[in-house]
């Protein structure tokens, strides 16, 4: 098979590595994969793949994306694919109409993941265009079913994003790990270890992260905590804002920001407490997943995927949204008594992308 796949970058994040893994397994069978999307930190295990990358940037808003589409079009004509794949809502438009240019008997099949809670308008609804759509949790397909009634039930297919178990795993950590880590990070010391996964974005809840840490501290608990995720262009100044809510609140020596990290394995091993403070539904939760895969409690707000995981794993996590008070003592709780994980190895890496590929297979029978 040729599958291509649509995003608007390879930029760190859920659907990104959803894309990349993807690829790879695509690529270890021997089919051929061509990705549409600006650059990004995860180029690099994108090339190694095998896999072809186009830098187009089809996830530039402005008009000039528009002029995309035939030239995405010419391409698939010279390039015929059996699966194209979008993955957001911008792309999905430019791959879409430039399906639609194309005689009927080229046209490769059309698949969708839904990666999130959009706005309902007739700008997300291109998600619901593909031949199968892909909702990464139960959360996802039943908003999918309640606001775009005229989507045939049929069609949408729940497969979850999995988690590499070879990687994500309760491990001896190293103790050259744990030296340079000490090194890095001397603040922690002998503090239990709080940690917030997440690109540096409003909606992932740092500051709601702060103020927690101020309340532990505040109530007798020696922790201390660690951002962690990408930055990209642009978003210096809410770092900084986080960064004067810990001086404010007196504790910004207990806080320290770890950028994109490749050892998060490590680090959530490491840590007391993985915790996922989106202000938004998350549709599945990935750093939750990781998380409990290595055996490290999460506590988040209970709903969307997050609810669903946390339901079935670990429901001692769960939090009403937006109560921080009641999120401060589930903490308290946890850090003096973790309680017991129940194994997710539903939520594997291999079934999805097993379950994805087959479907595949299905549509190109």
């Amino acid at each position: 098979m040729h599958i291509v796949h649509c995003l608007a970058s390879m930029q760190t994040g859920g659907s990104e590595l959803v894309v990349l893994e993807l690829t790879e397994a695509a690529r270890k069978q021997g089919h051929r994969v061509t990705v549409f999307s600006a650059a990004g930190d995860l180029c690099t295990r994108l090339h190694a793949s095998g896999a072809e990358h186009l830098h187009w940037p089809i996830g530039k808003k402005n008009l000039h994306t528009l002029k995309l589409i035939r030239r995405m079009s010419n391409w698939l004509a010279d390039n015929p694919a059996d699966i194209v794949h979008v993955h957001s809502r911008l792309p999905a438009w430019l791959a879409w109409k430039a399906i639609q240019a194309l005689p009927l008997q080229q046209r490769p099949h059309f698949i969708s993941s839904v990666h999130g809670h959009y706005s309902v308008s007739k700008y997300s609804a291109v998600m619901t265009y593909g031949e199968k759509v892909i909702a990464v949790s139960d959360s996802i397909a039943r908003y999918i079913r309640e606001n775009y009634l005229q989507v045939d039930a049929s069609k949408v297919v729940v497969i979850p994003p999995g988690v590499d178990h070879l990687r994500f795993r309760q491990q001896q950590i190293e103790p050259e790990w744990l030296a340079a880590f000490a090194c890095e990070f001397p603040g922690v010391g002998e503090r239990k270890l709080l940690m917030l996964p997440g690109r540096i974005t409003r909606l992932k809840g740092h500051k709601c992260f702060v103020r927690l840490l101020a309340g532990l501290i505040a109530a007798g608990e020696n922790v201390h905590g660690l951002i962690i995720g990408p930055m990209s262009s642009g978003k210096q100044h809410y770092l900084d804002e986080i960064s004067e809510l810990a001086l404010d609140l007196g504790i910004a020596e207990q806080l320290d920001y770890a950028g994109n990290r490749k050892d998060m394995p490590e680090l959530m091993q490491r840590a007391e407490l993985v915790l996922n403070l989106s202000i938004k539904a998350e549709a599945f939760g990935r750093t939750v997943n990781e998380a409990l895969s290595v055996g490290t409690p999460v506590v988040a707000w209970d709903r969307g995927g997050v609810n669903e995981l946390l339901g079935e794993l670990f429901p001692q996590g769960r939090v009403e949204p937006g109560d921080e008070a009641a999120l401060l003592e589930t903490c308290r709780k946890l850090l003096h008594q973790a309680g017991e994980i129940s194994s997710n190895q539903a939520y594997s890496l291999a079934a999805t992308n097993a379950a994805t590929l087959d479907l595949y297979a299905e549509l190109c029978r």
